[in-house]
């Protein structure tokens, strides 16, 4: 039976207001009783409740999100389960980094690399507990304020992949998870991905933030926006948006390669490139410091 609005579910969570659905679950804004608290509940729908593998999926995403603490991923609370099965995590309050670009329009390429710059940050912490997100996109990141600056959060662990043995996961080999105007070519060729997935699902980010909408928006199809991750490159960056600095632009074409040897291996390199707008080797860079450090002493 689907979940209700005004019902306790959990025994102990009054859903409030729907905040959004997905393939496998309705989220809910909802209330801690008795403390009045708010929280996100995201009920497994009820055609898939019975269903072994779905449940399986459910308690992988949870698990997936009890494994990171970071002040810009949403928090997890606890896993429920039952009839529905639930996901509990810290309530997001805010507009969705899609809703601001659609609202704003290009954002300033300061901005647009502040904001890439902590999600980068974030997806550190991600990939430390093991995990790969590989539905990062905008509506996946909410929008606070702190201290007048932007402060995003990520939400949504549905598609997360953990570091379990390969006879444990649950992802059929070939088998199609993402969103397809962020996914890296190797993730529609269906191959194990990795962090380098997520450093080109944050370029292809980075990219609308900068231009105003995703990579490739004259196809037609997601087919054919697939087929164009894998053969096509991105239309340059400074053609759409003049004003990006060109060594912004070179740290973007870097994350967004087309084979996954030739991004940055990991979102520490990220955070360093977007932080300096400089693409080149980070290991290149902290030799040349290592170096003039020694030649100081």
């Amino acid at each position: 039976m689907a979940a209700r609005i005004g019902e306790i579910v959990g025994g102990r969570y009054r859903l409030r207001a729907p905040l959004g659905s997905g393939g496998m679950g309705q989220v809910y804004l909802a209330e801690l009783l008795p403390s009045g608290e708010r929280v996100a509940v995201k009920a497994l729908k009820p055609e898939l409740n019975a269903d072994d593998g779905s449940r399986r999926r459910f308690e992988q995403e949870a698990r997936a999100l009890a494994a990171i603490r970071h002040p810009n991923v949403a928090r997890f609370f606890e896993l429920v389960l039952g009839d529905p099965t639930l996901l509990v995590t810290e309530y997001v309050e805010g507009p969705t980094l899609r809703q601001v670009i659609e609202r704003e329009g290009r954002l300033p390429p300061a901005r647009a690399a502040s904001i890439a710059g902590q999600l980068s940050f974030a997806l550190h912490a991600v990939h430390a507990a093991g995990v790969v997100h590989r539905d990062l996109k905008p509506d996946n990141v909410v929008m606070r304020k702190k201290q007048g600056g932007d402060f995003p959060k990520l939400i949504d662990f549905g598609l997360a992949k953990l570091g379990l043995p390969r006879h444990q996961r649950l992802t059929r080999a070939g088998a199609l998870f993402g969103t397809p105007q962020y996914m890296a070519p190797e993730q529609v060729a269906g191959r194990d991905v990795d962090a380098r997935a997520d450093v080109y699902a944050l370029g292809c980010v980075l990219y609308q933030m900068l231009v105003g909408h995703p990579p490739f928006p004259d196809c037609a199809s997601e087919a054919e926006v697939m087929t164009s991750q894998v053969e096509r490159a991105f239309t340059k960056v400074t053609e759409l948006a003049p004003r990006t600095p060109p060594g912004l632009a070179e740290v973007l074409e870097r994350m967004v390669a087309k084979l996954a040897g030739d991004r940055y291996p990991s979102m520490i390199e990220v955070s360093h490139a977007l932080s300096t707008f400089d693409a080149r080797p980070p290991a290149g860079i902290f030799a040349r410091l290592k170096g003039l450090l020694g030649a100081k002493r």
